[in-house]
């Protein structure tokens, strides 16, 4: 069994299969329909970034680079 997963829309009831499954056409198909409730574009994922923007803090992202280091440091250093 192949197995093809791909994303298109419907119109009028009817899905066409992209021209590069063309082989499929003379075939026996099982299909399976999902239906994608939240459909995401590009504008949603610019809305996401933007809303975590708030959190960010120019102090602490300076310092990522050695916090591994410093945390462990702090940790275990009176050991």
């Amino acid at each position: 069994m192949t197995r093809v997963s791909f994303v298109t829309k419907s119109e009028d009831g009817i899905i066409r299969i992209p021209k590069k499954f063309k082989k499929f056409n003379t075939k026996k198909l099982k299909v399976q329909i999902e239906l994608d409730e939240i459909e995401k574009t590009k504008h949603d994922a610019v809305n996401v970034k933007g809303a975590l923007g708030r959190f960010k803090n120019s102090v602490l992202i300076k310092n990522e680079k050695n916090a591994w280091k410093k945390a462990v440091k702090e940790k275990y250093e009176n050991r």
